[in-house]
């Protein structure tokens, strides 16, 4: 995640501690974004998904996920991940 992800969300991933984005994911949407991911890491290909990620103060808000492999073909196995807030749906309609 970038830096506004990460102090969203109030973590960073370090060796001692196994939270991965997915952990910050609603439980509602991880099957989806996972798949998205694993299909993502199997075409080394950018994706973007938009999804509810749990903020530091434990509410979610809608979060657009846009994903890029680094180095030629994602051969680095590292991701570019940026989070951009959406407006909240609105279901007055």
């Amino acid at each position: 995640l970038n830096r506004a992800g990460r102090l969203f969300v109030g973590r960073t991933p370090s060796r001692t501690d196994p939270w991965t984005w997915v952990t910050a994911v609603h439980p509602q949407d991880q099957s989806s974004a996972v798949a998205a991911w694993a299909d993502a890491v199997r075409r080394s290909a950018p994706f973007e998904f938009d999804t509810r990620l749990e903020g530091a103060d434990g509410t979610y808000r809608r979060m657009r996920l846009t994903c890029s492999p680094l180095g030629a073909g994602g051969a680095s196995g590292w991701w570019a991940t940026t989070c951009t807030e959406r407006p909240p749906e609105d279901h007055s309609t």
